[in-house]
């Protein structure tokens, strides 16, 4: 969790090169986290590698839980259209 929370901190401070190094130690020890997943889709989009982010998406949806809480359940559903849109 603390890897996550540091690569939605350097999302957010614009080091997106931090961010990818954090995220890949996030799914390096959580392979099915679905924030990393989805947040590493939304790197990957806006470096414009539209390929690996709809499969991050679509993983990230993949490991989703259903019954996820309403902040939660629309960024899940983000990724979702993201996925329709980049496909």
């Amino acid at each position: 969790a603390a890897w996550f929370g540091a690569a939605v901190a350097h999302v957010r401070l614009g080091d997106e090169g931090a961010a990818t190094i954090a995220l890949q130690k996030t799914l390096t020890l959580a392979p099915r986290h679905f924030g990393a997943l989805i947040l590493s889709g939304d790197v990957f989009s806006r470096r414009g590698d539209l390929r690996a982010a709809a499969a991050f998406y679509a993983s990230g949806v993949r490991f989703a839980p259903q019954d996820a809480p309403p902040p939660v359940a629309r960024e899940i559903a983000r990724a979702e259209q993201n996925c329709v849109r980049i496909a």
